[in-house]
């Protein structure tokens, strides 16, 4: 039987590749004609810095679980639960939060890692784990330190 991640193992489990050289999008393991993981994580961006907690919810399974770290160590499942993590957050979001400072695939096949400023307009780094629908299964999510926007 599985045991859960921590946040330290999803951290692991969900490693950064090397650096982008274009030729490694291509290669994303879980891109497909019918699915883009990169695609559905700007997807999630959009909805971020629209305020729309909806379109957010939409884009994640119905059990899905997001782990935060950036206010101490809380977790979340299921998308009521997901919705009362983010509805607050969107309400108070300052004018450059959710702007996107990098993004690569992880090395797990059904991995991203976004590096973008949260609703503080603080750098975060956030690991999405996808399901073999397409929606998000997991979200784990951390500050990070020296990220600025360009």
């Amino acid at each position: 039987m599985p045991t859960a991640l921590s946040l330290q193992d999803e951290f692991t489990a969900c490693a950064l590749l090397a650096p982008l050289d274009g030729q490694r999008l291509e290669g994303t393991p879980m891109a497909t004609a019918e699915f883009d993981p990169l695609g559905a994580v700007v997807d999630w961006l959009d909805a971020c810095r629209a305020r729309r907690l909806d379109q957010l919810l939409k884009l994640y399974e119905a059990g899905a679980t997001l782990e935060c770290a950036c206010d101490g160590p809380r977790s979340y499942r299921g998308r009521r639960a997901i919705a009362s993590y983010w509805i607050d957050r969107l309400d108070a979001a300052v004018d450059e939060s959710f702007q996107l400072i990098n993004i690569v695939p992880g090395e797990d096949p059904d991995c991203v890692v976004l590096d973008y400023l949260s609703y503080e307009g603080k750098p975060v780094r956030m690991h999405f784990t996808f399901a073999a629908s397409g929606k998000i299964a997991a979200t784990v999510c951390a500050p990070t330190v020296g990220s600025r926007a360009a």
